[in-house]
């Protein structure tokens, strides 16, 4: 399930939202255009408030969004505008891919999620009900059809080898310890003499 968001207003307001789909900000955007500020971006932002909003609390009471204190179906609209990843900016998408990367890496089996679901074609909802035998048991199927295990990596020994594949030189630098294995990738060492100058006759 999609994750949902609760936006607390000084006055004790409670708007429970939950994030723009690709299609939904599609749809405001060649409606509404792209712009946050004067008319079009009010209309944009109570827009997707509009197909946002799943419920609200004013006063302790339930309330239809007609009866919220002037400002605040435009507030939510804007934060959601504004959360939204699909805002095709570099700077935007960098962050975004950054933090996805970030939380799919941390954990192995959000990782091993994206590789089951890929491989076999089935939806993520469906794969997060399984039991963790069942889920295991398409892990290990997946090495048996892309004939290669699933790594686990342990983030700390990961690190440790990091650090000790360097040494800090006099100048403060890090060079680089070469193992008997990272030569053997280099190749084989050319061992001949380098010929030296001849001595005139």
């Amino acid at each position: 399930m999609d994750t949902e968001y609760l936006t607390r207003f000084p006055d004790g307001t409670l708007v429970r939202w939950k994030a723009l789909t690709w299609e939904e900000y599609r749809y405001l955007v060649k409606t509404f255009g792209e712009s946050l500020e004067g008319a079009a971006g009010w209309l944009l932002c109570e827009a997707a408030a509009a197909l946002c909003i799943l419920d609200h609390d004013q006063d302790g009471q339930q309330v239809e969004p007609g009866e919220l204190y002037a400002g605040t179906v435009y507030t939510v609209g804007r934060e959601i505008i504004e959360l939204t990843g699909f805002v095709p900016t570099v700077e935007n998408v960098r962050n975004s891919l950054a933090k996805a990367r970030e939380k799919v890496t941390s954990d192995w089996y959000e990782s091993a999620l994206a590789i089951v679901c890929a491989t076999f074609r089935l939806d993520e909802d469906l794969v997060r009900k399984w039991t963790h035998r069942k889920f295991m048991e398409y892990c290990a199927r997946v090495e048996i059809v892309t004939g290669q295990p699933m790594s686990v990596v342990d983030p700390a020994e990961e690190e440790a080898k990091q650090i000790k594949k360097y040494k800090i030189g006099p100048d403060g630098q890090k060079i680089p310890i070469l193992t008997k294995q990272d030569l053997r990738r280099r190749g084989a060492m050319n061992m001949q003499p380098t010929p030296g100058p001849t001595d005139d006759v």
